[in-house]
């Protein structure tokens, strides 16, 4: 049983490396292929919100028990700022088509 738990840990432990090497990447990645396209920069908040909202629903739901609530909870606040950045990109672009002229 011991060793289970030992085993259970180690993955879990080796999840959330990968996991924050896979961001790390999406950073360097985003940065690398955006150019002259995203001047300011936000394509790749995007693609970290979007990438932390997949990494950690699935590190959240596969993973049970009281010691990973707190994924669960990361996967809320993934979920509110990707919320947040959804919503305020529509109203930049709202701004954007109002002083088109």
């Amino acid at each position: 049983m011991e060793a289970i738990k030992a085993s259970k840990m180690t993955n879990s432990q080796l999840s959330v490396a990968l996991i924050v090497v896979n961001l790390f990447l999406i950073i360097i990645f985003s940065k690398i292929g955006n150019g002259t396209n995203d001047p300011d920069g936000l394509l790749t908040y995007f693609y970290f919100i979007g990438g932390s909202i997949v990494l950690l629903g699935g590190f959240a739901f596969t993973y049970h028990g009281k010691q990973y609530r707190w994924a669960k909870w990361l996967f809320g606040v993934s979920i509110i700022a990707g919320a947040i950045c959804v919503a305020f990109i529509m109203y930049i672009t709202a701004m954007a088509g109002a002083f088109q002229h």
